[in-house]
């Protein structure tokens, strides 16, 4: 090896040592990693010990007021806010779409009641439609999100992905039978405007990419990996939180299918859950 290349490995050897030392240094940030990590793993053991929706919920709700009250106290407030902010807004989406498999696809036997969708329909056919809805979305963000304000934005996008809300719960209340919109048909439009649908998806990316724009700008010289990730950890949190309280949710209002013969009763509250979760998204 040359000297040269000795050279360039020692200097490159010295970055790295100076980079890890400077972080070191940022103890605050730091600390809040390490938080993150107990909180996350507290949240898992929890999860994998009990099965009860409540206390893995309670477990989530308590891990995000420990996660939003150190934020608040060792960051800036400008960068604080940002984060608990996407922390409160991602925890607000509750997740109540896990029964609609089974609403779509149980037979007869199992829910007389509903549209009896095969499997092939429901992940081929419906998920073709989902791909090409979500091109569309990624050209309209690409093509006119420029030209919109980043509160905007936001508050758009949070009023948009609630009223898509209202097509899930006109499909688990059966209001499109008594309509006679026929439920092949009410499946195709809610594959197009539902809350999980791939519009809900790219309305949800709305919500995500303009933060992360925005946090670009905020982010300390020299931090913003480590920033960056925190910001990151603090959404997929939101993401733990809104999935363990909305299965309480779903657990309280016995909407718990399984795929059994005669569950009709699991879906009478359904709609009522998408309702909850859709004026929560409001709340933000």
């Amino acid at each position: 090896m040359n000297t040269n290349s000795q050279n360039t490995l020692q200097k490159g050897a010295e970055a790295v040592r100076a980079k890890r030392l400077a972080f070191w240094h940022q103890k605050e940030a730091c600390a809040l990693a390490f938080l993150l990590l107990s909180v996350s793993l507290l949240m898992s053991l929890t999860a994998i010990t009990t099965k009860d929706p409540a206390v893995n919920a309670l477990m989530a709700l308590l891990a995000a007021s420990l996660v939003i009250g150190s934020f608040s106290m060792v960051l800036s407030p400008v960068i604080a806010k940002f984060s608990v902010f996407t922390l409160v807004q991602t925890s607000l989406h509750l997740s109540v779409s896990a029964p609609a498999f089974y609403f779509l696809t149980d037979d007869e036997e199992e829910f007389p009641q509903g549209p009896h969708f095969s499997p092939l329909f429901y992940n081929s056919c419906l998920g073709c439609i989902g791909g090409m809805m979500t091109l569309v979305g990624l050209y309209s963000y690409n093509r006119f999100a420029s030209m919109i304000s980043y509160r905007r934005m936001i508050v758009a996008s949070n009023l948009a992905f609630s009223l898509l809300h209202l097509t899930d719960m006109v499909l688990f209340s059966r209001l499109n039978v008594k309509l006679g919109i026929p439920d092949v048909f009410f499946a195709f439009g809610n594959q197009l405007l539902g809350r999980d649908s791939s519009l809900g998806v790219i309305i949800y990316q709305w919500l995500w990419m303009p933060q992360v724009a925005l946090f670009s700008q905020l982010c300390p010289k020299d931090m913003e990996a480590t920033m960056f990730a925190l910001v990151v950890s603090c959404h997929n949190l939101g993401v733990a939180v809104a999935s363990a309280t909305g299965a309480w949710l779903l657990a309280m209002l016995k909407c718990n299918p399984r795929g059994r013969p005669d569950e009709s009763k699991e879906f009478q509250m359904l709609w009522l859950a998408s309702g909850i979760s859709s004026t929560l998204v409001v709340m933000v």
